[in-house]
């Protein structure tokens, strides 16, 4: 936790004390910045996030990464952690997918994730991390106004604010304050389950058809 959130916390606790509460609920220690405060365009925004400390994240010897492709595109791909992209099979997969199914060329679209740094597979560290960088991704959205969010894995949880299983919500078509958002299988996961195939390739031509529309 960085210093000036464990200073609220001690002042809090310290006037429940004061006022002989003994016992209170669990306090929610989110760490990400206001998204107000964050600066209004994408090269002020990487740096920002280049000195993030919010999370213990940080401190990994792994370099973050910001994104891939045209950060000003109309359609962004958003995933959870870029970790699961460091297999070049799933990569090169996910490449085909965009340039053989929605023909566009890779680096025509933007693909970011809500994590910047690799979590790797520590659940609390990446949980303590979406927290940590939820309103980084928030601020992109605002800054580059995309046409089309497609997120992968997860992501559609923390935009749409729902519990809803992915499986249940995949190439279904949302508004995301005024922005189309669909959800997609996470290409790793159609990776290692082939027969995932022929609905990924579905639901990426429902999107091919709303590109067709805009």
């Amino acid at each position: 936790m960085i210093n000036s959130k464990k200073s609220e916390v001690l002042k809090l606790l310290d006037s429940y004390r004061y006022f002989g509460i003994e016992y209170i609920d669990a306090i929610n220690c989110k760490l990400n910045k206001n998204i107000s405060k964050l600066p209004n365009t994408i090269d002020e925004l990487i740096m920002d996030v280049s000195h993030c400390s919010l999370c213990d994240l940080s401190k990994s010897d792994e370099k973050f990464v910001y994104g891939v492709g045209d950060s000003l595109s109309n359609i962004y791909i958003i995933g959870t952690n870029h970790y699961l992209f460091k297999s070049n099979q799933v990569m090169q997969t996910f490449k085909d997918m965009i340039e053989k199914v929605l023909l566009l060329k890779f680096n025509d679209v933007y693909l970011t994730n809500i994590v910047k740094c690799s979590a790797k597979e520590n659940i609390t560290q990446f949980h303590n991390a979406v927290d940590a960088c939820e309103n980084y991704i928030y601020k992109q959205i605002e800054i580059a106004k995309p046409k089309i969010i497609i997120t992968l894995d997860f992501a559609f949880n923390l935009f749409m604010k729902s519990d809803e299983k992915l499986m249940d919500v995949t190439g279904n078509i949302y508004d995301y304050n005024g922005i189309k958002l669909i959800p997609l299988l996470h290409p790793e996961f159609v990776y290692k389950n082939p027969s995932y195939k022929q609905r990924m390739f579905k639901d990426l031509t429902k999107i091919k058809n709303l590109l067709e529309k805009l």
